[in-house]
């Protein structure tokens, strides 16, 4: 333990300096100090709390040196001890010397003199090492020096050399290697040039001022990074002055010289030594980039249930400048879905660590992780890495179904959670009380704790008649709870419980007291009655009641009484009197006991017979016990008070007892009726209502009814209570009840009444089985919903929240889909009751061919190259895995499906060439079009760096650039396509751009011997405010017919400015009519992302204007009023009954009402019409455009049936009801002649029919017949017949004479007759 030391003052200042800067060379390392300030003013000192400061770790001081000892043989043992001064909170380690070192060797005399030492690090460094020295001092180098060129004195010799390189613990020393110095070398060095060609290939070519053919030649090639084991390949040519060196590392900077050597005696051509040679001068080439390899899969380690640590390495093989690295995301273990890769991060090259939070992260899943580095030249893709997210608390726990059991019990069901996130381990169910006073938040009570498996449990310890608050808490492995809503119950009733003691009040009389009594402190329910008893022996109450007061006579005078006052709820407690004359009767029977009588006539007793005298009773007045004969009284009524008295009779009279007051016991109730079980009236498919009626017959004092619901334990109720609401049921099921009504003398149960519940939409439908069968098509299946709550009449499938199928199957194939889309598959399951939609899955439609690849960008960035860029193309149908560029049809580059650029070097300046970029997936390919040509400079600098690009605003973009690497000469100017400025300016805002644009921008630079471009950079401009944006359009989408919609379609804004969010949707109506004009308030009738709407709710034939507003991340826009709309025409609404005018015997004028609402322009107006009575249907009579119409050719006196039929466009008819009109009277038509029935000399019986059309009542008939005639006199006609009647006789006629006869009829407007008929008497 460090024990603290006193304050010293170390600074003393004036009052207006607040700082002080402490010496770091005063203070010790790793040391804690405490600094206080303190203020001094006239009155005296203040101090401020503390503050405290732990100074930095330091290197150890005081390290002593080792002591040794050795046993003689071939080990020493070295003991050392810690430092004095550790200056830290642990030492890392004890350093020892380097071991390892010049392993392996390298040497390479350069001529006589030269000779080049080569080493790697140590193979154990035991620490950092701080330098390398070669024996003797030679060289003494930093510690990231690896090669020493070393001169000496005398040729030819044999050097001996040995390498040291030194740690913190001292120098740790080679072994010793010898070199062999040249004896005779080649006059001349070669000179070296070498061309990189591909990423690992170099060609190297040479020259020698002297003749060649004498000597052989050997390529030296060393990488210039020193990390790496091969210090020297050496690589023999024979006499060959060019040599291809292959296998090289992309990307690296290599070290080539050439030596040429003197031959063996007796070497032949072509064979090499690397004896005598003279090394020339080395040349620097560096490889071409190529695409990374050996990237590996990323070391992953959950941290929550949504939370992913990551971390990953740069590859083995970057081949290249690495540029950033993307990580992607999968499902490891997907469940009917395509597995979706999902890009997560996207960063630079130095950053090798992510945590990823993503909010998609579900708990308790295994995800799988790829890495992807990228370079210029392509990508290095790893292995996926596997990983399980924690589990985390459990979510979308529904709240319990309750049903309370007795007074102290609750029964609770429920479902597992919609998301466990992990693995259930028990459930817990938690109450609390609810309590009247709201302000104090009652304690919280674990119930019972059950195992997952379970999804019941019954618990208890409540209290009676009290509502509680119940909640279920879903708990998993990881102890992580997940909790419900609370849920209402209510315990039933139960006895009462602390009964007061009664109070009792004497009445002076002494015969009588007043007992009262207050409320049990636990009514434990609602108090239906107090019943009193008298003690001991007590069945029967002697008072029940709810009032709390009464009066107890029949007491006598100066005696001592006990009184018991008990309770029950709602069971009812039977007495009778302590001093009862009678002995236990049966519920129907009375036992009379009589008195034994005896006279003393003749010393002999007389038994006198017994007469019975029976009568009901309701006033209880006992008398005493007497010696009595017994009789059995039977066919009595249960609960029923009856007297009897006894007649004592001799043959001198008789004398009777007065009256015995008796009361049957109580039997079970007779004539229960089954239960009447109804549905509620809100149509609840979870409850039923239940009533009953009480028994017939009682046959006593009714204590409880029982329910019984099939084989559960039954409901209990008072005798009051004959209605009750069974409640938690499931639905379309079918319930059996029976009630039993109960007594003390027992229980009778009714007949079963059997319900089924209403349907419901099914509990739970589970996600359909969906699978891609194709790029277009979806095979989807489902499984029938466990619960279903009715009968399941249709299945629904919606895509994306479109309807795509409907019925009753239970699989279908989905078509017409996009390919390589994702879609969202949700199944709707409906009863009659209503439907119930799964959640959805997420499924991919499988690739297709690419199409629509557009022409790639060129553009030329020098006299030897030509940079070539595109876009993927408009519809991939899929994952891009490859593209190739083919430069004048032949195959440059071949990249994955993230690259998008190619940069082709080793161009001819001046030369055009022609380019093609072809897409890949896993279906096909598409070629871009047309193909594109660009030409090459003359000449240019080179190594000019895009310009960096960053937007200010929506309309302005600062560029800023460096000069070019190499400028071959004096820059004259930068030109920023399209702007020219000074070589001495390096940045320029550019303003006058259109917002949320990408802008290309590219330097030239320009020197008097040409100019070079940059690569082009792209940068996009902020967000602004959208602007104009054009009404939108709206049209009928059918038309001709029945149409209450209105499709309203617009573009986006002109000048979009950035991304359209989301678009607003308004509507007004335009009112013109004899009521009101203007418009209706404006009205937002949809919000969404598409330009297209269906207005599915307008009124027929009226007048809208619509306006959209278009809203981005900056601000929005609104468009002016669309041009006003008619809506399409519909079937008039509310056509009246026709009236009628004009209305005669044979003609009436029908009118046309306007309808309610016309719905459109009345085009036509058509007239039905039929007798009333007849059973034809109504035939079309007259149509026109008026409103008026006469109807003519009726029949008079008839009565027709006349509707008006309004028609707006093609067959949108209405047809009103129907009116009635009666036609007047009109004279008679159709009279026939009379027949002749019977003719006699003097008589003639003459019979007709009645007129076909009577057009009236008739009122009376009449018969004419004309006399023989007189000579050259014309004969008479005389009046035959009048009345009612269609037969008559003719009398007294003069025999054998002609008559002529005819019949006329007669209504209230006329007359018609019929034609003469003749006949011969």
């Amino acid at each position: 333990d460090v024990c603290p030391t006193s304050y010293v003052a170390v600074y003393t200042g004036p009052s207006d300096v607040f700082s002080f800067l402490g010496k770091y060379g005063e203070l010790d390392a790793y040391t804690t100090y405490e600094y206080k300030v303190m203020a001094e003013n006239k009155i005296g000192v203040g101090e401020s709390s503390s503050s405290d400061i732990t100074m930095p770790q330091s290197r150890p001081s005081g390290v002593m040196p080792p002591d040794w000892s050795s046993d003689g043989r071939d080990a020493i043992t070295l003991l050392w001890q810690p430092p004095t001064q550790p200056n830290g909170t642990i030492l890392l380690d004890f350093q020892s010397k380097p071991e390892g070192v010049w392993v392996p060797t390298a040497t390479l005399p350069l001529d006589l003199i030269h000779v080049d030492l080569l080493w790697t690090e140590p193979l154990r460094p035991n620490g950092a090492i701080q330098e390398y020295s070669p024996w003797q001092l030679v060289f003494v180098g930093q510690s990231d020096v690896f090669n020493y060129t070393d001169t000496i004195s005398y040729p030819r010799a044999k050097i001996q050399y040995q390498l040291g390189a030194m740690n913190g613990a001292g120098f740790g020393l080679s072994e010793i290697h010898d070199v062999q110095m040249p004896i005779v070398v080649p006059p001349a060095r070669p000179v070296v040039s070498a061309t990189v060609l591909s990423p690992t290939v170099i060609r190297v070519e040479w020259e020698l001022s002297l003749p060649t053919s004498e000597y052989n030649y050997s390529v030296v090639v060393q990488q210039s990074d020193s990390g790496n084991r091969e210090l020297l390949r050496l690589i023999p040519t024979g006499s060959d002055m060019t040599q291809v060196i292959e296998d090289l590392t992309p990307h690296t900077t290599y070290r080539i010289r050439v030596m040429a050597c003197m031959p063996l005696s007796g070497d032949s051509e072509g064979t090499n030594s690397t004896e005598n040679c003279n090394v020339g001068q080395s040349t620097l080439s560096e490889t071409f980039s190529a695409p990374p390899a050996g990237q590996d899969k990323p070391t992953l380690k959950a941290t929550g249930g949504r939370a992913v640590d990551i971390k990953w390495k740069e590859p083995t093989h970057p081949n290249g400048v690495i540029q950033g690295y993307f990580l992607h995301r999968k499902l490891a273990n997907p469940s009917n879905i395509v597995p979706i890769e999902k890009r997560i991060y996207s960063g630079n090259p130095t950053t090798f660590n992510y945590i990823d939070t993503d909010p998609e992260l579900i708990p308790f899943t295994e995800y799988k992780y790829k890495v992807t580095s990228t370079t210029n030249e392509g990508n290095a893709v790893s292995d996926w890495a596997s990983v399980s997210t924690k589990q985390d608390a459990p979510t979308g726990v529904s709240p319990p179904i309750l049903q309370a059991v007795s007074a102290f019990a609750v029964n609770a069901s429920w479902d597992a959670p919609l998301y466990p996130n992990g693995v259930i381990a028990s459930y817990r169910i938690e109450h609390r009380e609810i309590g009247d006073d709201p302000t104090i938040p009652p304690p919280i009570v674990t119930s019972l704790t059950v195992p997952s498996d379970l999804k019941a449990a019954t618990f208890s310890g409540l209290r009676p008649f009290t509502a509680y608050h119940v909640r279920i808490l879903a708990v998993n492995q990881a102890g992580m709870e997940g909790r419900s809503e609370w849920r209402r119950v209510k315990t039933l009733s139960a006895a009462p419980s602390e009964v007061a003691e009664l109070s009792v009040e004497k009445n002076p009389s002494g015969r009588s007291v007043i007992l009262t009594w207050e409320e049990p402190a636990l009514p434990n329910g609602e108090i239906h009655e107090y019943n009193i008893y008298e003690p001991k022996e007590s069945e029967e109450p002697i008072y029940s009641g709810r009032v709390r007061q009464y009066e107890f006579r029949r007491l006598t005078p100066y005696t001592q009484y006990s009184l018991d006052d008990l309770f029950s709820i709602p069971r009812i407690r039977r007495s009778i009197l302590e001093d009862s004359q009678f002995n236990t009767l049966l519920p129907n029977s009375a036992t009379i006991q009589t008195f034994d009588i005896s006279s003393n006539f003749a010393d002999s007793y007389d038994y006198i017979s017994v007469n019975r005298v029976r009568r009901q009773i309701t006033d209880s007045n006992v008398d005493g016990d007497h010696e009595v004969y017994n009789y059995t009284d039977s066919g009595l009524r249960p609960f029923t008070r009856y007297q009897y008295k006894i007649r004592t009779s001799t043959a001198a009279g008789h004398v009777d007892s007065n009256w015995v007051t008796v009361e049957t016991h109580q039997a079970p109730p007779e004539g229960i009726s089954a239960p009447v079980v109804t549905h509620p009236h809100d149509r609840s498919s979870a409850s039923l209502e239940i009533s009953w009626y009480p028994p017939q017959h009682v046959n006593g004092e009714m204590q409880i009814y029982k329910l019984q619901r099939g084989n559960s334990t039954p409901f209990i109720f008072p005798p009051d209570q004959l209605r009750y609401t069974d409640v938690g049921l499931q639905p379309y099921t079918d319930y059996e009840y029976s009630i039993t009504a109960c007594t003390a003398g027992g229980c009778t149960t009714s007949d079963t009444t059997v319900t089924r519940t209403y349907e419901e939409a099914p509990q739970f439908v589970a996600p359909p089985n969906v699978v891609a069968f194709n790029s277009t098509s979806l095979q989807t299946s489902w499984e029938s919903p466990g619960t279903q709550n009715g009968i399941i009449v249709s299945y629904k499938v919606f895509v994306d929240n479109e309807l795509r199928y409907q019925g009753n199957e239970t699989e279908t194939m989905l078509t017409r889909f996009l390919p390589f889309r994702v879609y969202s598959v949700a199944l709707e399951a409906c009863t009659n009751s209503g439907c119930r939609r799964s959640i959805p899955v997420q499924v991919r439609t499988l690739e297709g061919i690419p199409s629509g690849m557009s022409a790639p960008d060129l553009h030329v960035t020098g006299a030897h190259s030509i940079e070539v860029t595109w876009h993927a193309p408009s519809e991939p149908n899929g994952n891009i895995i490859r593209y190739e560029v083919r430069r004048n049809g032949e195959l440059v580059s071949i990249s994955d499906g993230l690259i998008n650029r190619y940069d082709d070097y080793e161009l001819i300046p001046g030369t055009e060439y022609t380019y093609v970029v072809i897409a890949y997936n896993s279906r096909g390919s598409v070629s871009s079009e047309p193909p594109v040509s660009e030409t090459t400079y003359q000449s240019a600098p080179a190594g000019l760096d895009a310009p960096t690009l960053t937007p200010t605003s929506g309309r302005y973009m600062l560029v800023e650039w460096t000069s070019p690497v190499n400028p071959n000469g004096v820059i004259l100017n930068y030109t920023l396509y399209s702007y020219e400025f000074s070589a001495e300016t390096f940045s320029f805002e550019l303003g006058g751009l259109e917002p949320y644009e990408e802008y290309y921008f590219w330097l030239q630079t320009c020197t008097l011997l040409g100019c070079v471009m940059s690569e082009r950079n792209m940068k996009r401009t902020l967000e602004d405010s959208p602007t104009n944006l054009n009404p939108p359009s709206v049209v009928i989408p059918q038309q001709n017919q029945v149409s209450m919609v209105l499709e309203v379609s617009w573009t986006p804004p002109l000048n979009t400015n950035g991304v359209i969010r989301y678009y607003w949707l308004f509507r007004r109506r335009i009112i013109d009519n004899d009521l009101a004009s203007g418009m209706l308030e404006r009205r937002l009738i949809a919000n969404t992302t598409e330009t297209t709407y269906t207005d599915d709710n307008v009124v027929p034939y009226s007048m809208y204007e619509y306006q959209v507003n278009a809203r981005n991340g900056a601000g929005e826009t609104t468009s002016s009023w669309s041009p006003p709309v008619l809506s399409g025409e519909a079937p008039p609404n509310g056509v009246p009954a026709p009236t009628f005018q004009d209305v005669t015997a044979r003609s009436v004028r029908v009118t046309a009402q306007d309808p309610e609402r016309e719905n459109g322009e009345i085009r036509t107006v058509a007239i039905y019409m039929k007798q009333n009575d007849s059973d034809d249907q109504m035939a079309r009579v007259t149509s026109g455009s008026r409103q008026a119409y006469p109807l003519v050719g009726l029949q008079p006196a008839t009565t027709y049936r006349v509707a008006v039929e309004m028609c707006t466009l093609g067959s949108m008819c209405t047809r009103g009801p129907s009116g009635f009109v009666t036609t007047l009277s009109a004279p008679p038509s159709g009279q026939s002649a009379p027949t002749v029935d019977k003719v006699t000399a003097v008589n003639m019986s003459l019979s007709w029919r009645e007129p076909t059309h009577p057009n009236g009542r008739i009122s009376r008939r009449g018969c004419r017949d004309t006399y023989p005639p007189v000579e050259c006199h014309v004969s008479p006609t005389v009046v035959g017949y009048s009345g009612l009647s269609t037969s008559t006789v003719l009398r007294n006629l003069v025999p054998y004479t002609r008559y002529d006869f005819k019949v006329n009829s007669y209504n209230e407007f006329g007359s018609t007759g019929s034609s003469w008929g003749t006949a011969i008497t």
